[in-house]
């Protein structure tokens, strides 16, 4: 938002501007982490849901470089911003060495 030359007061505005849109969206995560989330969604255990303010390209394109690499689908409602994806159940052998140790 802030570059040089442009006024404190106008970034400010800005920054004002785009929150008061996010919370009078459906929107539960904003436009920008939602485009993080989706990769975690997709190696969680079950299926995961989440509603962004906006579905974005940037959010679009991070979808189909997930899907190159795992054998997920995800469903996506354009209108509403709502994403699922039942997720591969990834176990790391952190989570997984624990468990052993707690069966012991």
């Amino acid at each position: 938002m802030g570059k040089k030359g442009k006024r404190a007061e106008e970034v400010a505005n800005e920054a004002c501007d785009e929150c008061i849109t996010f919370l009078h969206s459906r929107g539960v995560v904003d436009m920008h982490l939602a485009d993080q989330l989706v990769l975690y969604m997709a190696l969680a255990r079950g299926r995961s849901i989440l509603i962004t303010e906006r579905i974005t390209e940037h959010l679009l394109t991070n979808i189909w470089v997930i899907k190159q690499f795992l054998p997920v689908t995800f469903d996506i409602e354009k209108e509403t911003g709502k994403i699922e994806v039942d997720g591969i159940g990834l176990k790391s052998s952190f989570t997984a060495e624990a468990q052993r140790m707690q069966s012991t």
